[in-house]
């Protein structure tokens, strides 16, 4: 006796999940999926959207947020993303191409040096006895497909450049070299340094966590692995600009960092440097 295999019956993707799924959800689970609260979501598309209307795809602005957001904030495969909100996969890495390189534009507009200085130095002072500080570096190493990069554990990896072993100056103070004959004096000012430096970890970290597609950057495209970063700091930035609409504020997170060229004598500024930094120390 012949049976009739039954269709299953065809995903109507957007329609079902952007339209009839997402209103659905509860903040909570809102952030959850999208990694930023509703108003949040909202400000997004109006800081963007014109210009994602300039994007040659019929799809609305809304759904290519909400995408973009999906892939960035989870490690979904593609083929689960283009499932989900219904489009192909072809169609799917064309309109996630357009949107990081978009996106990443805007970076200038939300990552930018801190204006807030004496409040910074404040904080910082108070906590950690640092005195005119306005910022932390660290070095946060991102895990690739491609080897654009081989870093000293074995993995391929592109990294958002920050290091202990950038030289002392007076604009930038760095940890003693361990050599095993530290004075207490400098052992204790290692110790207060790496402490403070916790601020910048943390937002390292939190970068991670926010768009958790960055703990490992599955891609052939050595060329889009930057766009794809600097897409991911915006939307964290712009999580963070928007406060007040829920999302959490830590304002030890909210320090950019940006170098500027220097033209002066090398050692003029290595002298200074460590005269400064033994100033400090002496005074923890």
């Amino acid at each position: 006796m012949e049976t009739e295999e039954e269709e299953l019956p065809r995903p109507r993707g957007v329609e079902d999940y952007v339209c009839h799924t997402v209103p659905r959800y509860s903040d909570l689970q809102f952030k959850e999926r999208f990694r930023m609260f509703r108003p949040t979501f909202k400000a997004v598309g109006e800081a963007t959207g014109n210009r994602i209307r300039d994007l040659s795809t019929h799809v609305p602005v809304e759904t290519k947020v909400l995408m973009t957001l999906w892939l960035l904030g989870n490690q979904e495969s593609f083929r689960g993303v283009a499932d989900r909100f219904g489009v192909n996969r072809g169609n799917l890495h064309f309109m996630a191409e357009q949107m990081v390189q978009l996106l990443c534009k805007f970076i200038g507009d939300y990552i930018i040096w801190p204006s807030d200085f004496q409040r910074v130095a404040n904080a910082l002072q108070r906590k950690w006895r640092f005195p005119g500080t306005v910022g932390a570096i660290d070095g946060c190493h991102i895990s690739i497909k491609a080897p654009v990069l081989l870093y000293r554990k074995d993995h391929h990896s592109v990294i958002l450049q920050g290091d202990s072993a950038y030289p002392v100056r007076p604009y930038l103070m760095t940890p003693f070299r361990d050599d095993g004959h530290l004075t207490p004096v400098q052992v204790l000012y290692n110790t207060k340094h790496s402490k403070a430096r916790v601020v910048i970890e943390r937002a390292c970290g939190r970068l991670k966590s926010q768009c958790r597609r960055l703990k490992y950057l599955d891609m052939s495209r050595s060329d889009l692995v930057p766009k794809v970063i600097g897409t991911a700091c915006f939307i964290h930035s712009f999580i963070i600009s928007n406060a007040s609409n829920g999302e959490s504020s830590d304002e030890d997170e909210l320090w950019g960092n940006q170098e500027d060229s220097v033209d002066e004598d090398s050692a003029q500024l290595d002298t200074a440097a460590n005269v400064k930094r033994m100033r400090i120390a002496e005074t923890l």
